[in-house]
């Protein structure tokens, strides 16, 4: 089995892909992050990283990009609830990226989806949102591919809870009473380190569940008691930024997400993940420790 030993970041300077990329460049992995914005990448990423111009749209920048490396890892999202669009970054601009990897002869694709867009979830019991749908018809470019591929399905993340806080508050919207299984965006990043090179994580898809089972609003009274104890809860009605978003496309999709978190529950998948990839520790009680330790 040939080793991989360098990988193409597209969608790297995101913030769920760059303690990746830190953990794997701490690793002893060449990273190769494809970016439009170089500046910015400069502040984002290990001073190691290699930064190339590179753009979805411009397919040649993503064949040129991907020259000279074993594998390429995807950390790209859909943002609308919208189904008429001409393109998306995880159809369109996924299909663009498989076929680059195919002509620079790639070892290895990984991706982060979804846990809604999981192939094995049995807990979808309404219609699925339009970022899953999306997802899932620009997986297939993947899986179809020929390449060797790992497709990571990820629930919530503690690390988007401080993205919420707004002045005291933090935001909500709509049903806060549906448990999900946090997971800290460092904890996906060691279980990422452990399939490359992993013979068991070929042409697989891991559902990625952290630690505990917890509410939204459990969630976020943990991270207040352990974070900074002024901060208060706040739940918008969904009612209301459903009615914004007649009006507002950012409200519509808001409105169509929220909606689904607060009626689509979160069975634990993960057995075989943990058990091949290593069992995620950091509660969000830790994860507010942490982070009041840099503050």
């Amino acid at each position: 089995m040939d080793l991989i030993k360098k990988i193409a970041f597209i969608g790297g300077t995101g913030k769920l892909a760059i303690p990746v990329v830190k953990i794997l460049s701490e690793n002893g992995f060449e990273i190769k992050a494809i970016v439009r914005d170089l500046d910015k990448a400069k502040q984002l990423l290990p001073k190691n990283v290699e930064l190339v111009l590179g753009d979805l749209y411009e397919v040649k920048s993503i064949e040129d990009g991907l020259k000279n490396v074993d594998a390429v890892y995807i950390n790209l999202a859909t943002e609308t609830s919208r189904l008429d669009l001409p393109f998306y970054e995880e159809r369109e601009g996924v299909e663009t990226i498989v076929k680059a990897a195919k002509k620079n002869n790639l070892k290895h694709i990984y991706k982060i989806g979804a846990l809604g867009a999981y192939p094995n979830a049995n807990h979808i019991s309404t219609e699925m949102v339009v970022p899953n749908r999306i997802r899932l018809e620009g997986q297939k470019f993947i899986e179809q591919s020929g390449i060797n591929y790992t497709i990571f399905d990820p629930t919530m993340f503690t690390d988007n809870i401080p993205n919420q806080i707004k002045g005291n508050v933090i935001q909500w919207i709509g049903n806060a009473a549906v448990k999900f299984y946090w997971i800290t965006a460092n904890d996906f990043a060691k279980q990422v380190l452990n399939t490359i090179n992993n013979p068991n994580a070929v042409n697989k898809h891991y559902p990625i569940q952290g630690p505990e089972a917890l509410t939204p609003q459990e969630a976020f009274e943990q991270f207040i008691a352990n974070y900074d104890s002024d901060l208060k809860v706040k739940s918008f009605p969904l009612w209301i930024v459903k009615a914004m978003g007649l009006f507002n496309q950012k409200m519509k999709f808001m409105g169509h997400m929220f909606s689904y978190f607060g009626k689509t529950p979160d069975p634990f998948y993960a057995d075989e993940t943990w058990a091949e990839l290593g069992k995620p520790t950091t509660t969000v009680k830790q994860f507010a420790q942490q982070l009041k330790s840099t503050k």
